[in-house]
């Protein structure tokens, strides 16, 4: 509804722009910023930065306490959903000179969130008993599956995307290496959990 009082504005002499540097490394002596006089661009900003506060709440809480696990669980829950949201609304319709308001990276950290958040939820199952053996076992195959379905959906967006890597190697070198290892573990441990539960053939 705000869209056409923007649009407006944007006609005059001295138009609102809107400006949003790159999140991931805005000091990099190649990082770019994106301007615009459009309010889509500013709502993808405040989506983005909605989960990222959501994603360092998360990191923050303590996960050696039941409430702590719980709030970081429900921190990346959310952070996820706003990043989903950016990719689907807006990433799609934003000319961004940014990677970080893209549709790869949206998609890339609602990947990623979700997996932390299924991957808490998961330790929590395990700790559970509350069901028979080879029931618990069946569901955790289930889940150690589904985490690694979702870690390797976010392993799988960076490294084929050359632009994609190198950002995030600018920053962080280690990250794509961590995602990887992520990703081996739960599709081990997986096929393990499966293996173990399937009738012995005669």
């Amino acid at each position: 509804m705000v869209e056409p009082l923007f649009t407006s504005l944007s006609s005059d002499a001295d138009p609102i722009v809107f400006v949003w540097y790159d999140a991931f490394n805005p000091e990099h002596e190649d990082g770019v910023s994106s301007q615009r006089n459009a309010i889509r661009l500013e709502k993808a900003a405040v989506l983005f930065n909605l989960g990222a506060i959501c994603s360092q709440i998360g990191a923050s809480c303590d996960r050696t306490t039941a409430l702590g696990r719980h709030l970081v669980m429900e921190s990346f829950k959310v952070a996820a959903n706003f990043f989903s949201n950016l990719r689907k609304v807006f990433a799609k319709r934003v000319v961004s000179a940014t990677l970080d308001l893209t549709v790869l990276f949206a998609e890339f950290l609602h990947h990623l969130f979700s997996a932390q958040a299924s991957e808490l939820e998961l330790q929590l199952q395990l700790n559970k008993n509350d069901a028979s053996y080879a029931f618990q076992q069946h569901r955790c195959a289930l889940a150690f599956s589904s985490v690694y379905k979702l870690y390797d959906r976010a392993y799988g967006l960076i490294p084929p995307d050359s632009a994609a890597r190198k950002h995030v190697y600018s920053f962080d070198q280690t990250w794509v290496t961590h995602l990887y290892q992520k990703v081996t573990f739960f599709q081990a441990e997986a096929r393990q959990r499966q293996s173990s539960i399937l009738p012995e053939s005669e």
